[in-house]
């Protein structure tokens, strides 16, 4: 009923698996790099916090820092927002099922709306992802 795996097929079946392992990583560190790849393989998936693990240079804070202007009269954030494709969300419910950590709208040079989640602030340090999102306010 059951066969007996022979020592020579369990090692040629390993044998396959390991070259295909190796196949595959490195057709990965060809595509991505070593770096990227040793840093995955090391840290796991790419987290919010990773900027901990990767190098960086301190930026000195310029003399004559740009200002945007303060909230101009008449703007407002809209409660629903209207997404590519026509589809409509409430922008809070949105924000907060993206895990949202900082939430700036800037119009025309004017900070409109600034709001942080998850515990963060204006000075809190992140990796950064996804820096925008087109949307069209709705009145």
């Amino acid at each position: 009923m059951f066969r007996v795996l022979t020592r020579k097929k369990i090692a040629w079946f390993l044998s396959i698996l390991i070259s295909l392992i190796v196949l595959i990583m490195a057709a990965w560190v060809a595509v991505a790099g070593p770096v990227t790849v040793y840093r995955v393989v090391r840290y796991g998936d790419t987290m919010i916090d990773d900027f901990k693990f990767y190098p960086f240079r301190r930026l000195q804070a310029s003399d004559s820092p740009f200002l945007f202007h303060e909230k101009a009269a008449g703007l407002s954030m809209p409660g629903v927002v209207e997404l590519d494709g026509g589809t409509q969300a409430d922008l809070e419910d949105l924000l907060q099922s993206n895990d949202t950590i900082a939430f700036l709208v800037i119009k025309d040079d004017a900070l409109v709306y600034e709001r942080y989640y998850q515990g963060h602030t204006q000075s809190s340090l992140s990796q950064s992802f996804s820096m925008s999102l087109r949307v069209r306010w709705t009145k």
